[in-house]
């Protein structure tokens, strides 16, 4: 059985645990629809992610790849690690000017702005913080 995206495990439906005190973590699609990311885990970002609101707001979008990248954001929710699974079109961090490099993986403090190709952008901050 399938549980909720972010407040249980996918695949389970156990509920997932936050550190004490740490808030969630979400994820703000181009639709501007938000999504919970579990502390801890890395998860797809992208056309393919296990996550069905995030594989349902981004498989209109040609320019990201089925496995974008993958994102672990850490269990105290106020940093997350980006990797670029050598996807088609590129995947930047925030204002960094340079493309994250296939299998490079970047670290950056929370709120930050992906984005993947050249015109789509996620937002990843803390549930209930501005993007």
């Amino acid at each position: 059985m399938a549980g909720q995206a972010g407040t249980e495990c996918v695949q389970c439906g156990a509920p997932l645990s936050h550190p004490t005190g740490a808030a969630r973590t979400v994820a703000e699609l181009p639709s501007g629809r938000t999504v919970v990311i579990p502390h801890g885990r890395e998860v797809v970002i992208g056309r393919r992610s296990e996550i069905p609101d995030i594989r349902d707001g981004l498989e209109q979008f040609d320019a990201v790849s089925r496995r974008h990248c993958l994102i672990t954001i850490s269990p105290a929710g106020d940093r997350v690690t980006v990797r670029d699974q050598d996807s088609a079109n590129g995947t930047w961090v925030g204002d960094a000017p340079e493309e994250v490099a296939p299998d490079e993986t970047r670290t950056s403090t929370l709120p930050v702005r992906l984005r993947l190709g050249q015109r789509v952008y996620v937002t990843l901050r803390p549930e209930g913080g501005e993007s």
